[in-house]
């Protein structure tokens, strides 16, 4: 996938479920251009930003499990001193599957919460473990979270009924600090689900 604004690349040669981050500038008005393998996919337009150093979280995924259509799902992450984890069901499908986040900082004593789609929670510092489990409350997939004050994160089950499995994707997965790094004013995090559709026609 690539993603251009106007004649600007923003990222390019991602993969399905890749996720990755940008610090070009975004105003207002900016339309963001998105190709998989030289094809047009879809115009996200930038609506009202906030005032102050931002993160938008932008996914691309396909409309539904037939068509080559896209939708997209965004959000903008306010500035907390806690970290900050999107949970989303990016998933094309009937079948159902929710995910959990465990804390394990004591061995004796393990705990678990469900965490709801299309929401956005605010985690204290520390590593986790995110789980999705199935409508047959069989586990499908775990991944690890490291949460870092002040950063964001993204938590979503992909896939597509009958072509790709249900996954559970963590992005990123240890979000270190640069040394140096100079702030930026808009940060966009971009994670194409698809690739597939384009894959299949070639």
């Amino acid at each position: 996938m690539e993603v251009t604004k106007g004649k600007e690349s923003i990222t390019t040669g991602m993969a399905y479920k890749d996720c990755a981050e940008s610090d070009a500038p975004l105003k207002q008005g900016d339309k963001l251009e998105f190709k998989f393998d030289g094809n047009e996919a879809g115009t996200f337009s930038i609506g009202e930003l906030p005032n102050n150093d931002a993160t938008l979280l932008l996914m691309i995924a396909r409309h539904d499990t037939v068509s080559s259509a896209v939708s997209f799902e965004s959000h903008v992450f306010a500035n907390l001193a806690n970290s900050q984890v999107a949970v989303l069901d990016m998933y094309r499908g009937a079948e159902k599957g929710n995910v959990k986040i465990e804390d394990k900082k004591d061995a004796k004593y393990d705990r678990s919460e469900d965490l709801r789609y299309d929401s956005v929670v605010a985690v204290n510092p520390g590593t986790y473990e995110c789980v999705l489990v199935g409508s047959d409350g069989k586990e499908q997939g775990r991944s690890g979270l490291v949460a870092k004050p002040k950063k964001s994160y993204v938590v979503f089950r992909a896939g597509v009924e009958g072509k790709y499995k249900p996954e559970l994707v963590v992005y990123p997965k240890d979000h270190a600090e640069k040394a140096g790094a100079a702030s930026v004013s808009f940060t966009a995090l971009f994670a194409p689900l698809v690739y597939a559709v384009y894959a299949a026609l070639q």
